[in-house]
């Protein structure tokens, strides 16, 4: 099948997969407990602000009516107005979402550099020293919950130690000129190399603190996958021909190794992005799960909503991605 072919498939797909998400999501948090018409008009607003407000925002109407009116406007690039902030929720999330996605890039960043070359030196060097201190510190990442982690590190490292930030992405004393949204990205395009430096000293903690569970996981998936391949007879074979062990290793045995651990990173991917609601919390980084851990808190239902459909949509798009980046590492796998 013909690489354009497969991706209008796949955007046909995709446009199910929202409509279903769209439906559920909606649904539920319509059914919550709660009464948004309060929280929009305050707690202690008189009883006709109340249904004012329930009237502005169409919850006086019936919920399939609801829906139908939240359809249309979707398809039309309107999510709603936000309850708490008062704003669009496209506008939100636009503000937002940059943030998570500079935090979840370096988090993989650090994944994807760390995590395959330590796999690989594992098991080059199976049932030795090495290979018991990475499996003891992969067990221990998978054990071991985000939030405690990050608890952890502020306590240790901000609390007691004093080295890193409390918080935020810059310092309150520098100036950076928002270009993209990504403050390392900006910093770069405009020289501000404070910005840069600052920026970075900001980012690592809530980076590190995200990737290092994953960071086991794909150690350990690479450390299984590279055994599994180095017990193949092309690699005795290539060794065989007298290729250094460096070449077979990193020409012929981990490019075939990589397929299944590309498929791990693009779900590495979206774990990550669900992942940075409890981190963005626990180091104040003011990313979209930040911005949806408050709207849930305050049954803000369009923020929600926007904030689901927008992962829903970044998570598809990654699979589509993942797929292709099959096709360029194995020849041999079509799309279909």
């Amino acid at each position: 099948m013909k690489l354009r072919y497969y991706i209008i498939k796949r955007i046909l797909l995709f446009s199910l997969v929202l409509f279903g998400i769209s439906v559920i999501t909606f649904f539920v948090s319509h059914v919550i407990p709660g009464d948004p018409a309060r929280l929009a008009a305050g707690l202690h607003a008189k009883p006709e602000q109340v249904e004012f407000f329930r009237h502005k925002m169409g919850l006086d109407k019936p919920i399939f009516v609801q829906y139908f009116i939240y359809m249309k406007g979707l398809l039309q690039g309107d999510l709603g107005i936000s309850i708490r902030t008062r704003r669009p929720v496209i506008e939100d999330i636009l503000n937002y979402l940059p943030a998570t996605l500079e935090l979840t890039i370096v988090s993989l960043i650090l994944i994807v550099i760390l995590g395959i070359p330590l796999g690989v030196i594992s098991a080059v060097h199976k049932d030795k020293l090495y290979d018991h201190v990475c499996r003891i510190w992969s067990l221990f990442g998978v054990s071991a919950p985000t939030f405690w982690v990050g608890l952890m590190v502020l306590l240790v490292f901000y609390l007691k130690l004093g080295l890193i930030p409390s918080g935020g992405r810059l310092d309150s004393t520098i100036q950076l000129t928002r270009i993209t949204g990504l403050y390392i990205l900006d910093s770069l395009l405009t020289f501000n190399f404070p910005a840069l430096v600052s920026s970075i000293i900001h980012i690592l903690p809530p980076a590190c603190v995200l990737a290092y569970s994953e960071l086991a996981i794909i150690t350990r998936m690479t450390r299984a996958t590279m055994l599994e391949t180095l017990s193949q007879d092309y690699i005795k074979t290539a060794k065989a021909k007298g290729l250094s062990e460096r070449k077979v290793i990193y020409k012929h045995a981990l490019r075939n190794a990589l397929i299944p651990i590309v498929s791990v990173i693009g779900l590495t991917l979206g774990y990550l992005l669900g992942g940075s609601f409890l981190v963005e919390t626990v180091f104040s980084w003011p990313g979209i799960g930040l911005y949806a851990a408050r709207s849930i808190m305050e049954l803000d239902f369009n923020a929600i909503m926007g904030v689901t459909i927008v992962y829903a949509l970044i998570y598809s798009l990654i699979n589509l991605i993942v797929d292709i980046i099959y096709t360029i590492l194995d020849p041999r796998i079509r799309l279909g």
